[in-house]
């Protein structure tokens, strides 16, 4: 699955990029990589991927306040 994934996410998919970086912060598939999982999440919330506020704890965060929170569970 992590192959399609990021065969997706490279062509602008952002829910195969929320999907990836999911996937590199819990090494399922793929060597767990917290700077490469933010770097996809990010590309997934600058897409604009409604996925991504599931990790929030605000109601209708920002894009900015999105990143943060998941750097912050990242950091983890």
């Amino acid at each position: 699955a992590v192959l399609a994934y990021r065969q997706a996410a490279k062509a602008g998919n952002s829910t195969a990029q929320y999907f990836l970086a999911l996937a590199y912060l819990m090494g399922d598939g793929v060597k767990k990589n917290r700077r490469v999982a933010v770097a996809w999440f990010r590309r997934a919330v600058e897409g604009g991927e409604d996925l991504c506020n599931f990790l929030s704890t605000r109601q209708d965060p920002s894009k900015e306040a999105l990143i943060a929170e998941f750097c912050s569970l990242a950091a983890d």
